[in-house]
């Protein structure tokens, strides 16, 4: 009652002075006092009364009702009407205002009090009704079920606007129908059958009925637009708060959720047969061990049937002692641990297998192992293939090893053959290399016979004398080492500088070097002195063949002026070693033969054919070098390349 704010609006002065009396009395502010509708309602507007007192009639164009419309249009205030008429058409007017009350005149203390707060009262009450409804409106607005409420007759009171556009309409204007006037749009069937629900089978008729439904699933197809989604229902009844019956229906539209699961079901499809498909074993336990998934292949190593083994353990099939081990495992899976490793066991038929296998934990969605999954890789025949490999590559290895050997007594003999071809020549060149050492003794003993004759032999010149004697002798001994040594198997690799190698070389030959009577001109150019690895008699083998090669084609073809040039360099680490000549070259037509074994230009008398094709496999094969041969301007290059 205290400090209620009111607007007093009456025409008589003496009657508006003796009402604010009594309210003031009773309690009530009266904060204005309007004579006529226009002053109310800019009173109102600017003072915004908890109530008006609003006599019905009053001077001016608007009485007290179009005044209390005009109020109201405004503002959200309570009206109580004064007058002292209550006839039936005063009556009918003031409805459309719904008044909080009406005080007959002359007024009495008891019925203002009394029908002020009755009016508080119901005001309050209705403007929380209204605050409650509007919520709850706005609840049901923004909600993304769709709602539909019908009468008893099957009216379709509300729909909310989810309900609406899931429907394909604009707006409910559109859709505030009976039921059965949608059997032209619509075309609803369950899920598990082929055809159409009557009209009084559709929810919100079974629902009328008294039914409650949940979660049932259905097709709606709209006829005229073509399209058709899947839906669940739930509804039932609820009373009003007039005492009517409705029918109350919430729609969710899980056309993208049906979709989905559809997707889910072909992926689960075909992940298991997949799954069960997969030439490995793929399992899953939880953390007491129970396995808890498992594929087809796991059936060769259990013997049971994946049904049957769900929920079991390994110690429900396993000697103990393996699943003692196993368990072991998973329980440091289960810690964050992954583990790979090869296991042994006797599969279901009693043949021992061998497996690759891999655990691994499988998190909750915190991150918390709570599963181990396995994967299981037989290799028993890949092992099995393996170990043969290995035999298999172990022999082959042996027999390469012997081959090797072998061919490397032959390339021995071969090598042999060839320079015990070159013997008789080398006996040649000793006999040049003796003739002229041992003429020069024979001229120091006649000297000494001389000088002992004429009486001029003293000690000293006798000392000078064996010295001069016993030089002949050691050149003569050095002669016969190298060519010894020439003719000696080199035991293993060994650096040596090339030139040590061709200064060597050129020394075994040079006394015989000589065709028609005249000696052939050898020119060596050192560029570079590079050292290389690997058999030096048989790397000198392959000079002599080249030059005695040179030197049959000079005698071949009668040079006046024999030439072979030596040089040697070092390009790109490598020593490089070219031997020329002037005899005119090799014909094209045979120059690409010149190293295959037993090709000769010169004869079966003269030649085997096997010098050149050994000097290559010296080269190639056991110094992992090359051997090449070109015609220059003036005749034949060999370039050897170590």
């Amino acid at each position: 009652m205290a400090n209620t704010a009111i607007l007093l609006v009456e025409d008589e002065a003496i009657i508006a002075a003796d009402l604010a009396s009594k309210l003031g009395f009773l309690g009530y502010e009266v904060v204005g006092t309007a004579r006529n509708g226009d002053d109310a309602v800019k009173m109102a507007c600017r003072l915004k009364p908890q109530l008006v007192l609003m006599d019905i009639q009053l001077e001016g164009e608007k009485d007290g009702i179009e005044t209390t419309k005009a109020i109201l249009r405004q503002l959200d205030v309570p009206v109580i009407y004064l007058t002292a008429h209550t006839d039936a058409a005063t009556l009918e007017r003031i409805k459309p205002t719904n008044p909080y009350g009406v005080i007959m005149k002359p007024f009495e203390e008891r019925d203002i009090s009394t029908t002020i707060e009755m009016a508080l009262y119901k005001y309050r009450t209705d403007r929380q009704l209204r605050n409650n409804e509007e919520r709850l409106v706005a609840v049901m607005d923004n909600l993304t079920e769709g709602l539909v409420i019908a009468n008893a007759e099957g009216l379709i009171l509300y729909w909310n606007p989810a309900a609406i556009a899931m429907h394909g309409y604009a707006s409910m204007d559109e859709c505030r129908r009976k039921l059965d006037e949608f059997p032209d749009t619509f075309e609803l069937r369950p899920l598990d059958d082929d055809y159409p629900l009557p009209v009084a089978d559709w929810p919100l008729n079974r629902v009328l009925r008294g039914e409650v439904l949940r979660d049932f699933e259905m097709l709606v197809r709209r006829l005229d637009q073509g399209w058709e989604k899947v839906v669940v229902c739930c509804g039932s009844l609820i009373k009003s708060a007039s005492g009517e019956m409705l029918a109350f229906l919430s729609i969710t539209d899980i056309t993208d959720r049906k979709r989905a699961e559809e997707k889910l079901r072909q992926a689960t499809r075909r992940f298991q047969t997949i799954f069960d498909h997969a030439p490995v074993a793929i399992y899953i336990k939880n953390r007491e061990g129970q396995f808890v998934m498992g594929n087809r292949r796991l059936e060769h190593y259990t013997g049971l049937p994946v049904e049957r083994l769900l929920g079991m353990t390994d110690y429900d099939f396993s000697p103990k002692e393996e699943a003692d081990r196993w368990r072991k495992n998973d329980l440091k899976i289960l810690e964050g641990e992954r583990m790979e490793f090869e296991e042994t066991g006797i599969d279901r038929d009693g043949r021992p297998y061998v497996n690759i296998s891999v655990k691994f934990p499988l998190p909750d969605e915190s991150g918390t192992p709570v599963e181990v999954c396995g994967i299981s890789t037989d290799i028993t025949e890949r092992k099995a293939a393996k170990d043969a490999l290995c035999k298999t590559y172990a022999e082959m290895e042996a027999q390469v090893a012997e081959r090797t050997r072998e061919l490397r007594e032959k390339d021995q003999i071969l090598i042999m053959q060839s320079r015990q071809a070159a013997m008789g020549e080398m006996l040649g060149n000793i006999a040049h290399q003796w003739r002229q050492p041992l003429n020069n003794v024979g001229i120091i003993m006649q000297t000494l016979t001389y000088m002992h004759d004429a009486g001029e032999l003293s000690r000293e010149n006798l000392v000078a004398m064996e010295n001069q004697v016993m030089g002949l002798v050691m050149h003569m001994s050095r002669t016969i080492d190298d060519f010894r040594n020439f003719f000696r198997p080199d035991k293993e690799k060994v650096a040596f500088p090339v030139r040590q190698a061709v200064e060597k070389s050129v020394a075994l030959v040079e006394a015989s070097f000589k065709v028609n009577g005249k000696f052939i001109a050898i020119r060596i150019n050192m560029e570079k002195d590079p050292v290389i690895t690997g058999f030096q008699n048989e790397y000198s083998q392959v000079l002599l063949n080249i030059l005695h090669n040179a030197r049959d084609a000079f005698e071949t073809r009668k040079v006046d002026d024999p030439k072979v040039a030596i040089t040697v360099k070092e390009v790109k680490g490598r020593s490089v070693v070219t031997i020329s000549d002037n005899a005119g070259g090799i014909p094209d037509d045979i120059i690409h033969k010149v190293f295959d074994p037993y090709f000769t230009t010169k004869g079966p008398k003269h030649g085997t054919g096997v010098g050149l094709f050994m000097s290559k496999a010296i080269i190639e094969k056991n110094m992992g070098g090359r051997l090449t041969v070109r015609n220059t301007g003036e005749g034949a290059e060999f370039r050897i390349e170590a």
